[in-house]
């Protein structure tokens, strides 16, 4: 399979899953997963800064209009396209190892890495989210609970999404 296909398949499973599945379960309060966030997470490293920062924006847009959020997902998503090459500039040098590597940031690097970098990712695109919808209202009792559950839902669902996508379906070279 080819790069873009890959890219392409995972895009539209991110689509589905979030649109489709995640928004029309209602599993409480506190619990906010944005499984968009693997299809941002996994774009190639060697992607200019100018189009990775329009491919965020633009794929953060497209999920306000279908989730109605009037543009905090594209914020969200504008920081993190313009932080993402500053966080792993020190991992882009790092050649990967197995063929399924490839086209991945968080499979270059160590462990500790992955770990850190997803985290920080989630981390910083939840708390931007929730602090613009509730506006600063109840920060305390309702945005860190909330902010520190749905990151930790999310880093399950990418991992369990990873798994799905690098192990299932190996690059073709």
């Amino acid at each position: 399979m080819k790069d873009w296909q890959l890219f392409f398949l995972i895009l539209i499973y991110c689509f589905l899953v979030q649109v489709l599945i995640l928004e029309n379960i209602n599993v409480g309060f506190w619990f906010h997963p944005f499984v968009y966030l693997f299809f941002l997470l996994y774009l190639p490293p060697d992607l200019p800064k100018w189009l990775s920062v329009l491919v965020f924006f633009f794929v953060g847009f497209v999920f306000d209009i279908f989730l109605n959020s009037f543009g905090i997902h594209a914020s969200a998503c504008l920081i993190l396209g313009l932080l993402k090459p500053f966080i792993a500039a020190d991992n882009l040098s790092v050649a990967p190892t197995r063929d399924e590597e490839k086209g991945s940031w968080l499979n270059k690097g160590k462990r500790s890495f992955k770990i850190v970098f997803l985290l920080s990712f989630i981390l910083v695109h939840h708390f931007w989210v929730f602090l613009l919808e509730s506006m600063g209202h109840d920060f305390f009792t309702v945005l860190v609970p909330t902010w520190l559950a749905s990151s930790a839902i999310t880093y399950l669902f990418l991992i369990l999404s990873e798994e799905l996508f690098y192990k299932t379906f190996k690059f073709e070279k």
